[in-house]
């Protein structure tokens, strides 16, 4: 989940079947059939339907107010009257916004590539139950700022590391981590 409230995007080129101006920006809205409508920017209903609406480009997506991410975007309601926007991204592309969001670009290789480790794993065993999504782009799972976290450092980790997670017994685990602890950390028993 990017984002709840107003969405708006550019760089799509397809919802379904209808193709879209990429130079364009659309809005998103709940009609009062409970269905979603995408609006050009004169205001004109481009495209109602059932939720998700999803959208795609040939590039990156922009959200207004969010930043640009890659994959289609996903357009639902979130049952409190507002639009909420999901990226529906590839694993490693997730991966790729992830890693500097969460730690400084210019550390060691081998710690970016540690949290590529760590970051992937946790996406793939962590679930909030969201309708229609799997993670928080924020510290509620981890931060998630799509295209703009990629830099060629934390690229070169997650392509160093394509593929690779935390296991145990041959299972994939649950890999939390923090950035402060306060000084103090519970045994891993606990």
């Amino acid at each position: 989940l990017i984002r709840t409230g107003a969405a708006s995007f550019s760089g799509a080129n397809r919802e379904g079947r209808k193709r879209l101006d990429a130079a364009q920006t659309y809005s998103v809205r709940l009609l009062a059939n409970g269905q979603l409508g995408i609006f050009d920017s004169s205001g004109k209903k481009i495209v109602s339907g059932s939720a998700p609406l999803r959208v795609t480009g040939s590039g990156p997506l922009q959200v207004a107010g969010s930043g640009t991410y890659r994959g289609a975007l996903e357009f639902r309601s979130d049952g409190a009257g507002h639009v909420a926007t999901i990226d529906a991204v590839d694993l490693e592309d997730y991966v790729r916004g992830v890693v500097s969001a969460e730690m400084p670009a210019n550390w060691a290789a081998q710690a970016l590539e540690a949290q590529a480790v760590a970051a992937r794993t946790y996406a793939i065993t962590s679930n909030v139950g969201g309708a229609g999504y799997q993670l928080y782009a924020d510290t509620r799972s981890q931060m998630y700022e799509g295209v703009s976290a990629e830099t060629p450092a934390t690229d070169a980790a997650v392509a160093a590391t394509r593929g690779q997670v935390v296991t145990y017994n041959g299972q994939p685990v649950v890999t939390y981590f923090f950035s402060s602890s306060g000084g103090h950390t519970e045994n891993v028993e606990n």
